[in-house]
């Protein structure tokens, strides 16, 4: 739990952060505050929570496998709203570490959709950036409702098959 309200805690303070001063501040602050505000605010959590919920510095995500995954996505950013949102199935990435060490690991499957998701973030885009048809938004208790009920219903037919 300690790891998650670590996330929380750092994810809240790059978005608002970071693209609170590009938002907020930017025509005043010009280019080179915003980035300021982003390298300050991820500097502040490496040394703030790094220790424990672990982080990846300047990641260089190289797509291994450009067949595409739609599946439906949230983000703490937009809160209680679900969207499909199609993603690379295969990366490689390369990044430092908490502790400054080189990670050079691949990523696939949902782990890989949670990089480029967090990447995202870092480029100040969102899900809602990436989806190709809006009409797939949906507030989370209309999703659980209908959705997730068809997900679980062609997961089943899948199976038979």
């Amino acid at each position: 739990m300690k790891k998650y309200a670590a996330e929380l805690i750092g994810t809240f303070v790059l978005v608002f952060g970071g693209c609170g001063a590009a938002v907020l501040a930017g025509s005043h602050i010009g280019f080179a505050g915003v980035a300021f505000a982003f390298g300050f605010s991820l500097l502040v959590m490496a040394y703030a929570i790094g220790p424990i919920s672990g982080c990846h510095i300047n990641p260089a995500v190289t797509v291994l496998d450009t067949e595409k995954i739609d599946d439906f996505e949230g983000c703490l950013s937009i809160p209680d709203m679900r969207g499909s949102v199609p993603r690379f199935k295969k990366l490689h990435v390369k990044a430092l570490g908490r502790n400054g060490e080189t990670l050079d690991f691949i990523a696939e499957d949902f782990h890989a959709r949670v990089i480029q998701h967090e990447t995202d973030h870092l480029k100040g885009e969102v899900y809602l950036d990436r989806m190709p048809d809006m009409r797939t938004l949906a507030h989370l208790s209309e999703w659980q409702r209908y959705v997730l009920p068809a997900m679980h219903r062609q997961d089943g037919e899948d199976e038979k098959d």
